[in-house]
């Protein structure tokens, strides 16, 4: 019978080598100290500035209802087991009916948002069973960056203009964290999208894929603005590839359950997708985001790139 090398060594060089499409930059291996410190001085005043404004949100996207719906069914059925007061409370937070918009779609607010993740922290059920609830994916509030630009603070103050933090210090990171992992240069990018991504407390976002069908996208970039970072918060960006045993003469076979590899979403993390090898993998590495058991936001910029 042939003898099975270590799995999860040859899984961590494929890794590194960028096999499946993912792999994490480190800030302080990019910078030096001076440099470094500057970015997280700078990052905490972004998340500040955002922080104060986070209720007035929006969703820049509108979402299939299918959550609402079964949120609403909830409420009066209460198959969670939420305490009386809690049920109370809720069920006169929401209307009887649901509106939607001219597509037939709902757009969340943030302020909604972490009332439904509280709700469901609140419930007898595992993390297992919520992730699984119709469309809770899309409670991740999504913001472009002009959502972020001329609003107005608690009192009544005016945001500074977020454009800078978007065109200038996330796209010099991340073009810096792509020639470090892949030695390719972003000079001959054009930037496609770029979104801020909040969760809340006690927030998730569910196991999905990213589409990138029709987009062209080469690379896709995530930097966190979360300067403080213990391992208890969690919020783990949670990638799932595909498993495999490794047999003497270097051929793979079948090894069961996915694998998973999981990124702290510190600022030190510059997550990187390489949407140009291996046939797009990237594209249809399934990944989800844990429970965010911090008690504030965590926020993430996501870029994409394609080549001009």
């Amino acid at each position: 019978m042939s003898k099975h090398y270590t799995e999860d060594k040859w899984h961590d060089k494929k890794i590194s080598d960028g096999y499946y499409g993912f792999g994490v930059a480190k800030l302080n291996e990019l910078y030096n100290e001076d440099v470094l410190q500057d970015i997280k001085t700078y990052f905490a005043k972004e998340f500040s500035d955002i922080d104060k404004i986070s209720n007035t949100l929006k969703n820049s996207r509108d979402s299939n209802p299918k959550f609402q719906y079964w949120f609403k069914k909830e409420l009066e059925e209460n198959n969670g087991n939420v305490s009386e007061r809690i049920s109370t409370a809720y069920k006169k937070l929401y209307p009887k009916d649901i509106t939607l918009n001219k597509n037939g779609k709902i757009v969340y607010d943030f302020t909604y948002i972490k009332r439904v993740f509280y709700y469901l922290n609140e419930t007898s059920w595992q993390w297992s069973k919520i992730i699984e609830i119709p469309q809770i994916q899309d409670l991740c509030l999504t913001v472009e960056p002009s959502a972020l630009t001329n609003n107005l603070d608690k009192n009544g103050n005016l945001i500074h203009d977020k454009s800078n933090l978007f065109n200038n210090i996330i796209n010099q990171i991340s073009t810096d964290a792509i020639r470090y992992l892949y030695n390719e240069d972003l000079n001959d990018y054009d930037e496609q999208k770029q979104h801020i991504n909040i969760i809340p407390e006690y927030g998730v976002m569910g196991m999905h894929y990213d589409d990138t069908s029709g987009d062209d996208r080469d690379f896709t970039t995530i930097i966190y603005l979360n300067t403080e970072y213990r391992e208890d918060f969690e919020g783990l960006l949670k990638f799932y590839y595909p498993n495999f045993g490794i047999v003497a003469d270097g051929s793979k076979i079948n090894g069961g359950p996915m694998g998973e590899y999981s990124i702290e979403p510190s600022y030190l993390n510059v997550v990187v997708m390489n949407h140009r090898i291996n046939d797009n993998v990237a594209g249809l590495i399934r990944h989800e985001v844990t429970k965010n058991s911090n008690s504030k936001n965590r926020y993430s910029v996501y870029t994409t790139y394609r080549k001009k």
